[in-house]
């Protein structure tokens, strides 16, 4: 019993060594320029700068979080603000703050996946969410809606285990994750109350992302005009 306990354990290892080799060989070579910068990024960039440093605004513009075209949280902003300060202000910080997102949700459906699935089915998984040619193209930019992807593998991993109150606390800290990112939490947040209708001691554990979310819908609706 103990050997095969140690066996697993240093499969894990292996396992998770690969998944990290295919990480840095496809995420982290050229990773400033290649895929080239576009209008969404840089602009992405700009504002997650500005909120870093305390100053909700984009030239004329007041952020609000809640635009028709821009509608990027503030949590998911401040964060690639941060790792773009370490960069004195460069690209390159929130581009690696985002391919950190996509090893994160990779190691997500490697290590959680193997308590429902296995090791191997978890380890492909894992594998063709990091070698999926969108996938290596959309986490090597800055897009909010990388962290709403791991919120969400997390939110359905944490789901899908036997109900429990702490497993429902989980899966709400991480939709709460992808509320901080993008408004298309709604999404999971609806699959979150679809799963746990049978469930009703869940209330508020499982849909504490719901309730972080639409705390910023009633404050914000569009960007408004600010002197410059």
């Amino acid at each position: 019993m103990a050997n095969a306990l140690w066996l697993r354990r240093r499969l894990g290892w292996w396992l998770g060594g690969i998944i990290l080799l295919v990480w840095i060989i496809l995420y982290l070579p050229n990773l400033r320029s290649n895929p080239p910068w576009y209008g969404d990024e840089t602009l992405s960039l700009a504002i997650a700068r500005n909120v870093f440093h305390g100053d909700p605004t984009l030239d004329a513009f007041r952020l609000t979080f809640w635009h028709a075209y821009l509608p990027y949280q503030p949590a998911y902003l401040w964060l690639v603000g941060l790792f773009s300060a370490c960069t004195g202000g460069d690209i390159l910080g929130g581009r690696f703050f985002n391919v950190l997102i996509g090893l994160f949700c990779s190691w997500t459906i490697f290590s959680m996946g193997r308590r429902l699935f296995g090791t191997i089915p978890s380890f492909i998984g894992a594998l063709l969410c990091l070698t999926y040619v969108q996938a290596i193209i959309h986490y090597r930019w800055i897009y909010p809606h990388n962290m709403v992807s791991l919120g969400f593998a997390l939110m359905t991993l944490y789901l899908m285990r036997s109900y429990r109150p702490k497993n429902d606390w989980r899966a709400g800290c991480a939709l709460a994750l992808a509320t901080g990112s993008h408004p298309i939490f709604i999404y999971g947040a609806a699959a979150a109350v679809l799963t746990r209708l049978k469930s009703p001691r869940s209330g508020f554990i499982s849909h504490f992302g719901i309730i972080m979310g639409c705390r910023h819908f009633p404050a914000h609706a569009n960007f408004s005009p600010q002197d410059t």
